[in-house]
């Protein structure tokens, strides 16, 4: 998958959101990153809302290489790009890891399952 096919899923992940949400993560910074080695696939840096709540920057990396090895096909790692944004924005938000794992991320334009 090209880094422009990464941006369109996050594109079109982050216009699926609340409008709400969306401008709280107006001064998030996203990155695409050809990842460290390792297994991480995305990184949040920065203070949750719940402990910083007015406006602040803070940076979400996704880890493009990371990604791409655990995908069997291209609609999987489509899906992969998908949910870790969304973990990441999770994190944004203030849920802690354990919440952020739980959370079941619908397909793209479905609803929770």
């Amino acid at each position: 998958m090209t880094r422009e096919e990464i941006w369109q899923v996050i594109e079109a992940t982050l216009e699926e959101l609340p409008d709400e949400m969306r401008r709280r993560l107006e001064y998030t910074i996203i990155t695409v990153d050809e990842g460290p080695p390792g297994d991480l696939l995305g990184l949040y840096e920065g203070a949750p809302e719940t402990v910083y709540a007015s406006p602040h920057t803070d940076t979400i990396t996704l880890f493009k290489a990371t990604l791409e090895r655990e995908a069997a096909s291209p609609d999987e790692l489509r899906q992969l790009v998908r949910e870790t944004l969304l973990h990441e924005i999770g994190h944004h938000f203030g849920l802690g890891e354990h919440e952020v794992r739980a959370a079941r991320y619908p397909k793209e334009g479905g609803t929770p399952s």
